[in-house]
């Protein structure tokens, strides 16, 4: 008896120092919404209804409001855009002028950002430190005169800066250590120095520019709703490549794997009651060549997933209730569809 006992103490002992002084033992698990893909929901801009959802491509499961799911209150503004950077989902209320964080894996929230914030758009990180794109209050003439980056130190979560640029600030991206900023009433990108936060100068580039990706080179590529696609290199800060495209939305993804563009098209319907819009595509390393692989009605935003190739369209609907997702594969075949909120317009995949 005294030996079994014995022998049970020992073995005890073994599991205790196995998994009781495991150096992962304080690692928390996965959260929830780890692993998947976030739907961002504008919402109706005078109903201020923006949410995120959340897909899970293994399981097919959707929630479709995990901000009031997880923290008892609607996100209740209209959602511009959402950005994760080091464990933390940055949430742009455009109308409300202020930025919800939570914490990525749990969606619980951690606190605002509202002082200093104008009619935020885009956000982007470097280290600890976040730069936001601001319109800046409106004019009489609905121009966006006073627009500026603000720049955040995200150890507080206060703005620490606000640095000027042309009207209307849309998308921003930081390489290496420059922020690339387009104006997308304008013809040109300003380029700030992360360093000393000052513009260091300007890239001309077609009318419109929005939004960013960029390649396995590291070349930054921007589509402008005037009609063309830019490559830029961000070393010498000159044009490396540039595409005609008709009816560029601005809205731009990349499959990282694979180094495919999917860009959106879109035009009005005679009667302004819906859009027709292509999903066009190409190789970074073929750029000229183009394909339409896709088309329907009403798509307000893409993105792809480049762990599984799935491109993912938000359709709006029109904004006549909610939208949908529609998932197609890079030959253009669709694979499936599932609800989303109120005016889906993009996707972070985690």
């Amino acid at each position: 008896m005294m030996k079994h006992i014995l022998k049970m103490l020992m073995v005890t002992l073994v599991v205790v120092h196995i998994y009781g002084c495991n150096p992962d033992d304080n690692v928390m698990p996965a959260g929830k919404y780890e692993n998947g893909v976030l739907i961002i929901n504008e919402g109706n801009f005078t109903d201020g209804d923006g949410s995120v959802s959340f897909y899970n491509p293994d399981t097919e499961d959707i929630h479709l409001k995990i901000f009031k799911e997880e923290n008892g209150r609607p996100f209740g503004g209209l959602l511009q855009s959402v950005t994760v950077h080091n464990g933390k989902a940055y949430l742009i209320d455009n109308l409300g002028s202020k930025i919800e964080v939570v914490e990525a894996g749990s969606f619980k929230w951690e606190t605002t950002i509202s002082e200093d914030l104008s009619l935020p758009r885009f956000f982007a990180a470097i280290d600890n430190k976040a730069y936001v794109s601001n319109w800046g209050p409106y004019a009489p003439d609905f121009t966006s005169p006073d627009s500026y980056i603000a720049v955040i130190d995200l150890d507080n979560m206060k703005v620490i800066k606000k640095i000027d640029v042309n009207s209307a600030p849309e998308g921003i991206i930081v390489v290496g250590e420059k922020l690339f900023v387009s104006s997308q009433t304008t013809s040109e990108i300003s380029i700030i120095d992360t360093g000393t936060d000052t513009i260091t100068g300007t890239i001309p580039v077609g009318f419109g520019p929005t939004h960013f990706v960029t390649d396995s080179q590291g070349r930054i590529w921007v589509a402008c709703t005037g009609g063309v696609l830019y490559a830029i290199n961000p070393v010498t800060e000159e044009i490396a490549a540039s595409v005609e495209i008709e009816n560029l939305t601005g809205r731009i993804s990349i499959n990282q794997n694979t180094q495919s563009i999917y860009l959106l098209t879109s035009t009005w319907a005679p009667d302004y009651s819906y859009t027709e819009n292509e999903v066009v595509t190409l190789n970074t390393g073929s750029p000229d060549e183009v394909r339409k692989i896709f088309a329907t009605r009403n798509l307000y935003g893409l993105g792809v997933d480049s762990a599984s190739g799935v491109i993912y369209l938000a359709n709006s609907n029109a904004f006549l209730g909610n939208g949908t997702i529609i998932k197609i594969n890079p030959e253009g075949t669709e694979t499936g569809n599932f609800p989303a909120g109120r005016g889906p317009n993009g996707f972070v995949f985690r």
